[in-house]
């Protein structure tokens, strides 16, 4: 079998260990290659097996380790593959693209609410939609994918006054 450069793993140990066409979810097994990307999305992260991406303590948010989340799903290909790309930037424009906002104040506040859990030191993101939650796929239905994102052009006028989403995931 050919070894995984970045990993230091074959395909068969990675199959093993992280199963991607399959997974049980209450009792069901659920295809990934038919899913959409929040499905995809939300199963991964209902998936105690990955720890690269991970829950929120209330469930209202997403964890990312980018560095592991690229070598541990995005780095896939052939039939392990679970995303359509395998860069995260493209990955983050999809997140963006299906209505989800990057948590930016979050970063003094991750590591003393609950960064002890994750393993990895590398860079963690955080990302919330209002559709996303933890043990409610049945909101899954409403996280659409945008045509198109929306550019904010402000010459000149005010700030927002929108709440900010820090508040929903602390």
């Amino acid at each position: 079998m050919k070894r995984k450069a970045s990993e230091g793993i074959d395909d068969q140990t990675l199959v093993q260990t992280f199963p991607i066409k399959r997974t049980r979810t209450d009792g069901k097994e659920v295809n990934f290659s038919t899913l959409t990307f929040p499905q995809k999305l939300w199963h991964i992260v209902e998936n105690e097996t990955y720890k690269s991406i991970r829950w929120h303590q209330w469930g209202t948010c997403i964890i990312i380790d980018v560095e592991l989340f690229s070598a541990e799903i995005l780095s896939r290909q052939g039939e392990l593959k679970i995303f359509e790309t395998s860069v995260m930037k493209s990955f983050k424009r999809q997140l963006n693209l299906h209505g989800f906002k990057k948590i930016r104040s979050w970063e003094g506040k991750l590591e003393s609410t609950c960064m002890d859990q994750m393993e990895s030191t590398s860079k963690k993101e955080v990302y919330h939609s209002g559709y996303f939650r933890r043990e409610h796929p049945e909101l899954l239905i409403h996280v659409k994918r945008r045509l198109q994102v929306k550019v904010k052009r402000n010459f000149g006028s005010k700030p927002s006054l929108k709440p900010r989403l820090t508040a929903l995931c602390l």
